[in-house]
């Protein structure tokens, strides 16, 4: 904590909606999916993202570092398929508000650590997405069964 400037990180659940075995999905941070989802979407559900907010320390630099999961995994235990994820150097984006689809970002790199600033209301938000492959044999057993995967972002001050 610097002075009256403390660091709060607050994520939000992302939900990128039904997903067809055999096909390899590209989702961007503000939430834009390619192909269409099962359900025919061009966008998803919840976009995965944090607010970072740093109470009276406009401008601040901060640094972001990401942990990200391999794959995402049934939500019933083990013995479910797993689903491959990864990321490109765009997969994650700094914005100035809530991410949603069109809305402006810069991208960033989630596989290095990356400096942002706090905007004039003393936030900023990283939306991330990736690549997830959809496995072409599923077990039809686990065809509606919904996946997670854990994503942790670390933030910091930086540059002081």
């Amino acid at each position: 904590e610097l002075g009256d400037a403390a660091l709060d990180v607050a994520s939000s659940d992302g939900d990128w909606g039904v997903l067809s075995p055999g096909t390899t999905y590209t989702i961007t941070a503000d939430g834009q999916i390619s192909p269409l989802t099962a359900e025919g979407a061009y966008e998803i559900n919840d976009v995965l993202f944090w607010d970072i907010e740093g109470g009276t320390a406009y401008g601040s630099p901060i640094q972001v570092t990401f942990t990200l999961p391999p794959y995402f995994t049934g939500d019933g235990g083990s013995g479910f398929a797993r689903i491959p994820y990864s990321v490109t150097a765009t997969s994650a984006g700094w914005f100035n508000e809530d991410p949603a689809p069109g809305v402006y970002y810069q991208p960033i790199d989630p596989r290095v650590p990356n400096t942002v600033y706090l905007n004039d209301g003393v936030s900023a938000f990283i939306g991330l997405g990736g690549v997830l492959s959809i496995p072409a044999n599923v077990p039809s057993a686990d065809v509606n069964t919904t996946y997670e995967g854990v994503f942790i972002l670390t933030a910091a001050y930086t540059g002081f």
